[in-house]
């Protein structure tokens, strides 16, 4: 029966082959947009993820100072836990941080001098960056002379190698900046140098380097419930929830046009396969059942969706290749795969319903 159905493609393909193409270039047509919308969708869901970091991010607050600087060398040795790349802890006035540049190349954004380097936060430099906040109040001669004079902090000099923007004034800032700032206050330091120098933080997040599983969190949960004094828990998330919402909203739209648009061309599927029903026609009078027929019609279908699939896919991924940077991201196989099934098993369904009805009252009208 297969190898019936896939003679009948070929020759049914080489006798229409204009119609044989339209319905072709319809069906590449309408999945190639729809795979190049959702990699644009799947783009900015990347981005949503990499901003928020629900599912990467812990914060808490503490009033035992010695308890944070516990728990971030537990965290840092723990083998069930990712590594965290980026870690900050803060009090009312100073910034600790730390920063993984090997696992992330991109810095904190210094628009004069520089970033800490790597050995500076392994070694507790002491260096310090500030936010552009602390230049609104000091004097144009202290402006002029702070690169070279450095700052003091509890009677030791640091060199300031950098600013960065921060324009937010104490009495603004509420607890939920804490919570998604990676730098808290008008001065930072590296993290190593925070410690060393013995100053007490308040707040304490982390960054790890991949989303933690169910049960990473239920061991990241255990970890923190054995400090008593842990306010303003903030574990990270199962999932993206604000990532996938926006996805969704992002794709809904153009799920619709595409239904549409494979509405559309299966009209025009029908019409080409209405030189097929003749010879069904002719099968049902010979004894055939119904749902060899629908078998016959859904082949056809099959080989003309997955062929149209493949070549939009080629094209699309293509296209992703030359398509500049920041606009689309090519979408995980997995997807590749869903697309496919969902839209051949919608044009089977849509087919046959069309198409079966035809061929059985056409047969009766000959009766």
């Amino acid at each position: 029966m297969i190898r019936l159905a896939y003679k009948n493609f070929l020759r049914f393909c080489h006798v229409n082959m204009l119609f044989f193409f339209l319905s072709f270039l319809c069906l590449v047509c309408a999945f190639g947009c729809f795979l190049f919308i959702q990699e644009r969708a799947y783009y900015m869901y990347t981005v949503n993820v990499e901003s928020n970091q629900d599912t990467r991010v812990l914060y808490f607050t503490c009033n035992d100072t010695n308890a944070i600087q516990s728990l971030y060398a537990k965290l840092e040795n723990d083998s069930v836990l990712p590594k965290m790349t980026i870690v900050t802890v803060s009090d009312e006035n100073y910034t600790g941080l730390y920063w993984d540049g090997k696992l992330i190349k991109e810095v904190l954004y210094t628009p004069y001098g520089r970033f800490f380097s790597t050995e500076e936060m392994d070694s507790g430099d002491v260096v310090a960056l500030l936010g552009t906040d602390y230049f609104t109040n000091l004097s144009q001669e202290n402006l002029d002379t702070i690169w070279t004079t450095g700052i003091d902090i509890n009677g030791t000099h640091f060199n300031v190698i950098g600013n960065y923007f921060f324009d937010f004034p104490k009495d603004s800032i509420t607890e939920n900046f804490y919570e998604f700032a990676v730098v808290q206050t008008t001065i930072t330091i590296p993290l190593r140098t925070y410690f060393d120098f013995g100053l007490a933080p308040e707040r304490f997040r982390c960054v790890f380097s991949q989303p933690l599983t169910s049960t990473q969190i239920t061991h990241l949960s255990d970890i923190l419930q054995s400090v008593d004094n842990i306010q303003s828990l903030s574990l990270p998330k199962s999932f993206e929830a604000n990532a996938v919402y926006s996805y969704i909203d992002g794709i809904i739209p153009y799920i619709a046009v595409l239904l549409l648009s494979l509405l559309s061309s299966i009209s025009v599927i029908l019409y080409w396969l209405r030189k097929e029903f003749a010879r069904y026609r002719i099968y049902l009078i010979c004894g055939a059942k119904g749902r060899q027929i629908a078998f016959l019609i859904s082949v056809n279908i099959a080989l003309l969706v997955t062929a149209a699939y493949v070549c939009a896919c080629l094209a699309i991924f293509e296209l992703t290749q030359i398509t500049p940077h920041g606009l689309v991201s090519a979408l995980p196989w997995q997807f590749y795969i869903l697309i496919y099934i969902g839209v051949m098993i919608f044009t089977l369904l849509a087919v046959n319903i069309r198409a079966i009805p035809i061929v059985f009252r056409e047969k009766m009208l000959q009766k």
